[in-house]
């Protein structure tokens, strides 16, 4: 039966005709995924979206539902209902553990990346109440499938769905904003990519620039001086600044654990960071307590 989901659950439910333990009983995913189509796909999603905003402990969007399904060889329609899924099991454990979900190695991260790609000019189809999911999830498969491929494909979604949004600093939503940077922030690397490509460097406020510093601050972990240089190198002066306690540490921690291990390049970089980096009295005596 094709009906409307909800419909039968809710009266189900008001006559107290469904078994005890309801939390276990997901059949009507089942109904909705066997049945949705392009044409009916909104509708089918709102189905699942009211029951799931009732029932939100529903063995439904488990994980060990989700790789049932996913491991059907499900079709374009069936996959993009996969990632709603996914999209309210990451949503529900986050605000659980505030821990970002880990996929297991064996997940198709690829094929619903490579879907969510293929729908993404199509910007109705998504009802907004699963829309506002999804950057989380995006994250998430991302992340699991974090290949340069895979993360230019990330990049290209928020470039083709975010970037028109972001214009001028006084319409710039502070919020998404903040969730863009944790979300598109995967190593130092990605600085470049979200202050070009998403923010723009004429929308970068102080604001913004703390908070990005922040970010770069507690994922900064160089185990080499060319490295350390590297990153230190590839952001804009006033992230240097903003930044700057955290390349302090790295770089004590690297004169005081790996400086028998240095080649002349090492050497060269740690002499640039150096005179980048330390310009008062105090700590250059530090320094200099360091190599002694």
């Amino acid at each position: 039966n094709t009906d409307n989901q909800y419909d039968i659950w809710k009266t189900n439910h008001s006559e107290k005709l469904y078994s005890p333990i309801l939390d276990y009983d997901f059949r009507f995913v089942n109904v909705i995924y066997e049945s949705v189509t392009l044409e009916n796909f909104q509708n089918k999603i709102r189905e699942f979206h009211s029951i799931v905003k009732y029932q939100q402990t529903v063995n439904a969007i488990e994980m060990d539902s989700i790789y049932a399904h996913l491991s059907n060889s499900p079709n374009k329609c069936q996959k993009l209902f996969i990632c709603v899924m996914l999209a309210y099991h990451i949503d529900i454990a986050q605000r659980k553990t505030k821990n970002l979900i880990k996929l297991s190695e064996t997940f198709s991260s690829t094929d619903l990346l490579q879907t969510l790609y293929e729908i993404k000019s199509d910007d109705d189809l998504l009802p907004s109440e699963a829309k506002k999911l999804f950057p989380n999830t995006i994250s998430a498969l991302v992340r699991h499938n974090s290949s340069k491929h895979e993360r230019q494909r990330f990049y290209n979604l928020l470039k083709t769905d975010v970037k028109p949004h972001i214009n001028r600093i006084n319409k710039i939503d502070k919020p998404l904003t903040y969730a863009i940077i944790n979300i598109s922030f995967f190593d130092m690397e990605s600085c470049d990519f979200i202050v070009k490509e998403i923010i723009g460097k004429e929308n970068m406020d102080q604001e913004i620039r703390e908070f990005l510093g922040e970010i770069i601050c507690k994922n900064l972990d160089s185990n080499n001086p060319s490295k350390l240089e590297s990153y230190f190198e590839s952001i804009s002066e006033d992230l240097q600044v903003e930044c700057a306690s955290a390349f302090h540490k790295e770089f004590k921690k690297l004169m005081r654990y790996s400086g028998s291990t240095w080649n002349t390049i090492d050497s060269e970089s740690m002499f640039k960071i150096f005179s980048q980096l330390f310009t008062s009295e105090s700590d250059i005596v530090e320094i200099l307590n360091l190599l002694s």
